[in-house]
């Protein structure tokens, strides 16, 4: 299918610069017509406009097509139909007098890019047997000659002239063909394995993303029952514990739970690139939203005597997006604020809308981030600032993942010394955006 699809761009492409090309033919007989006094016969302006109406007729044609074949049979009859149209644009400038084989060459360079070697080469064989119709026709009287100059009528009888001239003609027609046909075999090629490499590659990554949901997956089960079996040591259960060895075993819990957290990262990342995660569409109250994310977190923030203060916009709307995912986004924003942000500074959190749009914002009090450093926030594992900060580095890549799938987007802005602001903007209803 993807196949399918960029060979009929190439198609609508080569369409375009055909039409371009009439146009500015066009608009250079009008400019001789009145700039020099030259009058040009009416079948060369009908045979123009044809030519691009018919071009936007075969360019809408293409949207019926459903495979490679049917375009190379729809490409191929419309340039037959161009090759006619060009001997009738010859016809009336003068055929040799005035070089009117040229006008071939614009359809059979598009041809040869388009079509395969075979096709191609019959087209400009056709090209070159329509227009050597046309000399010879004239030649013998079988038609007037049309001349809108003065003709040198010796050259125009001349035998050896019009065969010389049809040589030309012709060695520049193939030679135009095989050339733009190599030119494009070889790009054609090249693609080919281009593709081939870009199908390897996402294999590859599929594996990947299997691979670490699944060690993530099986991770879950015996971190589970560990934690549980520490939490009833701890608590007497199995017999008594003196201090001593509870701090112990408080160390071991607060390391199994951070070891939980990282697999559920994993586990989240995972489903994203897996293209597994389906969002729930459902109202959500703004103001509510981001007072249980304060609720949540206000612990983390009393431990580093942070204090968090938010500003909501009077009257904010209601949006529709997944809850939970909502939730994690901010949770995580203003997680990574608090992680980084130095004791007893602060965080803000403000809520403003626009008139399809809400804004998240939060700022912190942090060293701030160098600018070359900025886009690297958003990638997995990636953490810019040394220190005992824990985690997998994968907040942040899986807050810009969601934000993304509810259709809005993520920035930061930093001022080194002053501190960070991460916003993300978000549409009120997702769901006019996407079917669910």
């Amino acid at each position: 299918m993807q196949e399918l699809n960029d060979y009929l761009y190439l198609v609508r492409i080569s369409y375009k610069a055909s039409r371009f090309t009439l146009f500015s033919f066009l608009i250079g007989i009008f400019i001789l017509q009145f700039a020099l006094d030259i009058n040009f016969h009416f079948m060369v302006y009908a045979s123009i406009i044809i030519y691009i109406i018919t071009s936007y007729v075969f360019s809408f044609l293409l949207y019926m097509v459903r495979s490679t074949q049917e375009t190379e049979n729809q490409v191929l009859f419309h340039s037959f139909l161009n090759i006619i149209y060009c001997t009738i644009i010859a016809r009336y400038v003068g055929t040799t007098e005035w070089v009117g084989g040229i006008f071939y060459i614009f359809d059979i360079i598009y041809a040869n890019i388009i079509l395969p070697r075979r096709k191609g080469m019959i087209l400009t064989g056709f090209a070159f047997i329509a227009f050597s119709a046309l000399e010879f026709m004239e030649y013998y009287n079988v038609i007037p000659h049309y001349t809108f100059v003065n003709a040198n009528i010796f050259v125009l009888k001349n035998s050896a002239y019009r065969l010389t001239y049809l040589f030309a003609i012709g060695m520049v027609y193939f030679l135009s063909a095989y050339a733009s046909g190599l030119f494009t075999g070889v790009l054609k090629n090249k693609a080919k394995q281009l593709r081939h490499a870009n199908e390897k590659l996402k294999e590859l990554t599929r594996q990947k993303v299997d691979f670490v949901a699944y060690v993530a997956h099986e991770l879950k089960d015996p971190l589970a029952a560990t934690l549980s079996n520490i939490e009833n040591i701890y608590d007497g259960i199995l017999g008594q514990v003196n201090e001593k060895q509870k701090a112990s075993l408080d160390s071991g819990k607060r390391a199994l739970l951070r070891l939980g957290r990282m697999v559920t990262d994993l586990l989240e990342v995972s489903k994203i690139e897996a293209g597994k995660l389906k969002l729930k569409a459902e109202e959500i109250n703004t103001v509510s939203l981001v007072n249980e994310v304060l609720d949540s977190i206000k612990v983390l923030a009393e431990n580093k005597k942070i204090t968090l203060r938010k500003s909501i916009q009077p009257h904010v709307a209601n949006f529709w997006g997944d809850k939970d995912r909502m939730f994690e986004c901010l949770f995580n924003l203003v997680d990574n604020a608090i992680k980084y942000s130095p004791t007893s500074s602060i965080v803000d959190i403000t809520v403003s809308e626009t008139q399809d749009k809400l804004r998240f914002t939060v700022e912190d009090r942090s060293a701030g981030i160098e600018p070359e450093n900025i886009e690297k926030l958003f990638t997995k594992y990636e953490r810019l600032i040394e220190g005992k900060q824990t985690g997998t580095g994968l907040g942040l890549v899986i807050t810009k993942d969601l934000v993304e799938l509810h259709k809005g987007h993520i920035w930061v802005e930093s001022e080194l010394g002053k501190g960070s602001k991460f916003i993300f903007a978000i549409p009120k209803d997702f769901r006019k955006l996407e079917q669910f």
